[in-house]
């Protein structure tokens, strides 16, 4: 009877725990993840090669991250995947201990790709390891890491 009463007990505590967590899901499909920039074509104009630089972008749930691991330079924002659009918001420093501070200026993230404080690209490519953005002016080509 003891052994019931605990199993019972047990059972609910689970439950009561479970059902009080929220599991976030992301529907953004192949997107999710890091994608090492390794070329960006200036339409019409050239291009530059990334392979040996160490610029990154990581995409989970609605939150984006740029990164270059040589200078430990970090810069979160917001982005939306609906189709083949992907468009990039409020971008700011990653500094947790400072609050993330919107950015003004956005030379710091040009080599990125990103050239204003709303960026939409349409999504050429995208399968487990190849994205392939473009804008008016930029075609940008990621590896996954």
């Amino acid at each position: 009877m003891k052994a019931k009463i605990i199993i019972i007990f047990l059972a609910l505590s689970l439950m009561t725990t479970l059902g009080g967590c929220e599991f976030e899901s992301s529907d953004n499909g192949d997107l999710d993840g890091m994608w090492h920039l390794e070329r960006v074509d200036t339409l019409g104009h050239g291009s530059l090669n990334y392979k040996e630089k160490h610029l990154y972008w990581s995409f989970q749930n609605n939150l984006m991250q740029t990164n270059n691991t040589e200078k430990a330079e970090f810069f979160i924002y917001r982005f939306s995947h609906v189709g083949d659009s992907l468009i990039i918001t409020e971008p700011r420093i990653s500094d947790r201990d400072l609050g993330d501070t919107l950015l003004i200026d956005i030379s710091p993230i040009s080599k990125y790709g990103i050239n204003s404080t709303r960026e939409s690209f349409y999504i050429e490519r995208l399968n487990g390891s190849d994205l392939v953005l473009d804008n008016k002016w930029l075609r940008l080509v990621f590896r996954k890491f």
